[in-house]
């Protein structure tokens, strides 16, 4: 049941074909296959063993994809993380997962070095490349020179794969794990619900350290069509890949989607081959859909999921007619149910919690099991998010009960940057919220109370969050109040902020 089969899979049903186009070159599904299992065998001779934690901080590219399934191949769990962290954010994950081997990309190695470089016992840092980081190890001669390890640990359904590290209401990441038959079994329903044809050229723009990116990632090995990868999103790049390669099909957030109907030199590249978009990670707004469907002449499919449930929980089927503000029917193998504050299923059209069931739901957060138990209850993931469903099954999200900020499709804990800004002398009170954005669907703000007598600028206050955390959780916006809204026990009323700030 090993996930990394799935390439296996992919080579013996469709033979030989290139399967990955990357920085003006190719690659075939068997260059891939074999590249990862050389890279197995490194990793193997190196120590990893069956359960060890291995890290993977690199900007979307092939060894990205080979590094996953050399893990999965030697029984090991990849924990990505997103190349934009700082070191003290990749610091807490390293310590938390218990990585002991972490894979980079030369670019990125001073930064994974600094993270990691008085940890005990030591990590071993691996670079795809050459660089002059102390402490680092280049793979490249080591895989080139190593035999392939033909055989794939047998793997359970239950075995943990993945570890995604995502915000939650605590400020620090929790470790989502993530087992072999969840991956797989939200890629065979996404799979069967899109309808997806061995010849469609697919394209990665989403980075591959977030579940969705990892999603697309296993959809393309199973699908065995030519797959797109781009190191980052970059609107001129996406357009003109599109037009390159014939793209047909890929995912995004809703920024995304954004960036490219405001392209000034959209209308320069001819993206006719583009058939449908996938679109997740953050509420879609409909006026959003209906002019990207106009503009580039395809259709959008909104779906609805999150770490927790291997990515997806939603979505339209390829031939089911759209429905406005709808994020679609559960998928194969998923169940749907609307729950009040007393656990307790509501009818079609009443407003809940949503709760879902299903192969694909992690096993738990790692080493956090309150924080398991209050997500996972009688069987159910309380995903913390508010909708209905009406009488024909399609999910409508409302609202969400978490204190999350959702920018751009990632999730933002506000804890984290609250402490950040009481570690700041001026600051007396703070209280991070969101707040509408056209371009990202929300963005940062924090409001803040000094300290009497002392003073503080918006910019003062951002160039100090950012000593803490990555430029793109800084706050976009501060704002000064003489007091923050409480309650009768002294908590800070955050709705109201909301409402006074929109």
């Amino acid at each position: 049941m090993n996930i990394a089969e799935l390439l296996l899979e992919g080579r013996q049903r469709y033979g030989k074909r290139v399967t990955v186009h990357f920085d003006g070159g190719e690659l075939t599904n068997f260059e891939m296959i074999h590249r990862a299992e050389q890279l197995a065998k490194v990793l193997r001779d190196a120590g990893v063993l069956p359960g060890d934690r291995v890290m993977v901080m690199m900007l979307n590219c092939p060894e990205v994809i080979q590094a996953f399934h050399a893990l999965w191949r030697i029984g090991a769990v990849a924990v990505p993380v997103t190349p934009q962290w700082v070191a003290r954010e990749v610091r807490y994950v390293v310590e938390h997962s218990g990585a002991r081997v972490l894979l980079t990309s030369p670019l990125l190695a001073a930064k994974v070095r600094e993270a990691t470089v008085d940890i005990s016992p030591p990590v071993q840092l691996f670079v795809f490349g050459d660089t002059d980081v102390p402490g680092t190890c280049n793979l490249a001669p080591l895989v080139e020179q190593a035999e392939r390890l033909g055989e794939t640990f047998p793997s359970e359904t239950s075995d943990p794969a993945l570890f995604v590290y995502t915000s939650g209401t605590t400020g620090q990441p929790k470790g989502v794990v993530l087992t072999h038959g969840g991956l797989r079994s939200n890629v065979e329903s996404m799979m069967q619900t899109l309808g997806i044809d061995s010849e469609t050229v697919t394209m990665i723009i989403l980075p591959l350290s977030h579940v969705f990116g990892i999603l697309r990632m296993n959809m393309a090995a199973v699908n065995g069509a030519p797959c797109v990868i781009l190191p980052s999103f970059d609107p001129k790049h996406v357009l003109q890949s599109i037009e390159r390669y014939r793209v047909g099909l890929f995912a995004a957030v809703p920024t995304m989607l954004t960036s490219l109907l405001n392209y000034p030199e959209r209308a320069n590249y001819d993206c006719s081959s583009l058939r449908w978009v996938e679109s997740g990670g953050a509420p879609l707004p409909e006026e959003l859909r209906l002019e990207f469907q106009r503009e580039f002449k395809c259709r959008i499919k909104e779906g609805y999921g999150l770490s927790e449930a291997s990515c997806a929980l939603t979505s339209f089927r390829y031939d089911e007619p759209h429905r406005a503000f709808s994020v679609g029917k559960a998928l194969l193998g998923v169940t749907i149910s609307i729950q009040d504050d007393n656990d307790q299923p509501l009818l079609p059209e009443q407003e809940g919690e949503i709760c879902a069931k299903g192969e694909n739901i992690m096993l738990g957060y790692w080493q956090d099991p309150v924080a398991t138990q209050s997500a996972i209850r009688d069987g159910w993931l309380h995903t913390g998010d508010v909708g209905r469903m009406d009488a024909d099954g399609f999910l409508y999200i409302t609202g969400r009960k978490k204190d999350l900020i959702i920018k751009g499709g990632e999730n933002i804990a506000p804890r984290a940057l609250e402490d950040a800004l009481y570690e700041h002398p001026s600051v007396a009170e703070a209280a991070v919220i969101g707040i509408r954005d056209p371009l990202y669907g929300e963005d940062i703000c924090a409001v803040v109370v000094l300290r009497a007598g002392k003073t503080a600028t918006s910019e003062e206050l951002q160039q100090h969050v950012a000593k803490y955390v990555n430029k793109f959780r800084v706050p976009a916006k501060v704002v000064f109040l003489d007091a923050l809204p409480k309650s009768p026990v002294g908590k800070i009323l955050k709705r109201e902020l909301r409402l006074r700030m929109q």
